[in-house]
């Protein structure tokens, strides 16, 4: 037979149809920690136990080295284990609904090709190392079209201080660069019905972690049984929720092909519906992190994660010499984390007062620029229009976690004291002023300018998502024509009012939650990629838009256009380098 070889954390999984009924699921699920030649990792093996006690739970059945039923996860597979192990496992997916792979250790890129490395990988030979490894793209082709849907998950690059040496003399030799040596790229080869995740993006190290279980990892035990969620969403959910969270790494997801129908973890509802009442874990993260936290309304003492039934929780965050905090937070299958910021006070003998107004909610002001921020609450609201263009429809629910957006639009000042420069004064069609948004900016112009901008201040600027900014621009979801009102010329700068320009920002009234000019002025970009039928297929929870696309989407309507196009729901797209003096844009901040 010919020698296989495979490659970092592989998740591949079989899931519950849209009919509700489970077919047969199976998962291999690997930890690498106790490397002979390596560093050893403190967080792979028990990434892969909590994994597999995760996936027991969701109605997979675990395999071990041989193929055969197993209650736990394979550990530090050495290269002989490893190849046994996926060859059986290949065997086993033929038929399956859902087929799981996961794979949590050391891996990296050789070149344009990813490798997983079994515990005795040699050290010594960068040829010899890369001949022991084990190929992604190999596991990926010998286990394609065997389940009806699969899904590679992979966290393994992390840093190697053994191959440090190696690497330099390689990349001398080779003619590569370093980075050909770092990280895990993406996968080459193109699979009929599989879902890929990767822990960080192509070439970038990520984190093993100080706690029990890497940050990725972490993240995907809270999401992996949230109901009622495809398992694409779940997969953006925790790419999503965890860029929140973390700097400098970035999960990927890739789906490739068209799975044969809509596969769940876990499905309320039709037939199969699950006998057993669900539960969701809950986790209170706060500041200082060593803070005490009280559940009042139950009585089990508060646990990190721990399974609740859903409904509301009375939760206290007390420490001496800081406010303690009482709030009530509601635990649904969407909404199952809580962040509290205690505030420090000048004696211990105050520290047990009435609930703190986190800092957060008076908003934020960029220490370079000025600009203002105003936070957004966490919250649902119906998305798009009936009665508007195809791509308004269908009107459908969306949830967003808590985010800060920008008062105004980005003006002409703000923009050159961090470029350097003034886009607009040297191609407008019109005179111009320093509080004027700024515009004849391109999308991608947009990314050079956050980037500069994130590396001067240190925060977490960005675009705000399509999603994003229709709930800021209803005041919160309410039903409104425009941003903030039933009446145009009252919050909007357009065709019948402008005298063909642009206006300071500001001078119109504001909408609800305090924003101005998000109807007129000028047409803001937002981080989605357009797709005209996106909003048939948009998941609930902090939706991200397609993952790729030709246009960007802007939206708000601009100085040039009928009160048609200033509709809250109204949408547009230009390609990523277009720039026209109608096209600005506004930020978004993580709190």
């Amino acid at each position: 037979m010919k020698k296989l070889k495979y490659t970092l954390f592989v998740l591949l999984m079989i899931f519950q149809s849209s009919s509700g009924a489970v077919g047969k699921r199976i998962a291999l699920v690997i930890g690498n920690s106790a490397y002979s030649n390596l560093n050893q990792l403190s967080n792979p093996d028990n990434d892969a136990n909590a994994i597999a006690v995760k996936l027991k739970t969701l109605g997979f059945q675990l395999m071990d080295v041989n193929g055969r039923l197993s209650k736990h996860a394979v550990l530090d597979l050495n290269e002989d284990n490893f190849l046994t192990a996926i060859g059986h496992f290949s065997q086993q997916a033929q038929g399956a609904e859902m087929a799981m792979i996961y794979y949590a250790g050391h891996g990296m890129q050789f070149g344009t090709d990813s490798y997983l490395l079994p515990v005795d990988v040699p050290k010594d030979d960068i040829n010899l190392l890369q001949r022991h490894a084990i190929s992604l793209d190999s596991i990926l082709k010998n286990l394609d079209g065997k389940a009806e849907l699969t899904i590679a998950v992979f966290d393994a690059c992390r840093e190697i201080p053994e191959l440090a040496s190696l690497m330099s003399d390689a990349t001398r030799s080779s003619g590569l660069s370093r980075s050909d040596y770092r990280g895990l790229g993406r996968v080459k080869s193109q699979g009929r019905s599989r879902v890929i995740a990767f822990s960080g993006a192509a070439g970038q190290l990520v984190k093993d972690g100080s706690g029990q279980h890497s940050p990725y990892t972490e993240q995907l035990l809270q999401q992996l049984d949230t109901p009622n969620q495809e398992v694409g969403d779940i997969f953006r959910n925790v790419a999503y929720r965890f860029g929140q969270q973390h700097t400098g790494q970035q999960p990927v997801i890739e789906i490739q092909g068209v799975p044969p129908k809509h596969f769940y973890f876990i499905q309320h509802g039709g037939e199969g519906k699950p006998e057993k009442k669900y539960q969701y874990p809950l986790y209170v993260k706060t500041t200082p992190a060593d803070a005490k936290v009280r559940i009042l309304n139950i009585g089990p003492v508060y646990q990190a994660g721990m399974l609740l039934k859903p409904g509301s929780y009375k939760i206290e965050v007390s420490k001496l010499g800081y406010q303690r905090q009482l709030s009530n937070f509601d635990l649904t299958a969407e909404t199952n984390s809580y962040y509290v910021e205690l505030q420090a006070v000048s004696s211990a003998s105050s520290a047990l007062i009435a609930p703190v107004k986190l800092p957060e909610k008076r908003g934020f002001t960029d220490p370079i620029t000025g600009m203002k921020f105003v936070p957004i609450k966490a919250g649902c609201f119906q998305m798009g229009s009936n009665d508007g263009q195809d791509d308004e429809k269908p009107v459908h629910r969306v949830c967003l976690s808590a985010y800060a957006i920008g008062k105004y639009e980005v003006t002409q000042a703000q923009w050159e004291k961090v470029m350097g420069d003034n886009p607009a004064k040297n191609t407008s069609i019109f005179s111009n002023t320093d509080n004027y948004p700024v515009e004849s900016v391109s999308w991608d112009d947009v990314q050079g300018f956050i980037r500069k901008l994130n590396q001067q201040t240190q925060q977490k600027y960005r675009l705000p998502t399509e999603a994003e900014w229709e709930y800021a621009c209803r005041s919160g979801g309410k039903e409104q024509e425009f941003c903030g009102s039933n009446n145009a010329n009252s919050v909007a700068w357009y065709r019948d009012n402008t005298g063909s320009s642009t206006h300071d920002v500001g001078q119109k009234q504001a909408n609800g939650l305090g924003l101005y000019d998000m109807t007129g002025n000028v047409w803001e970009w937002v981080s989605d990629w357009y797709d005209s039928d996106y909003y048939k297929n948009s998941p609930t929870n902090n939706p991200q838009g397609p993952s790729s696309g030709r246009y960007r989407v802007y939206r708000g309507g601009s100085w040039s256009n009928g009160a048609n196009n200033l509709r809250s729901a109204s949408r547009g797209s230009y390609l990523p380098g277009s720039r026209g003096s109608h096209l600005g844009f506004r930020l978004v901040r993580k709190p």
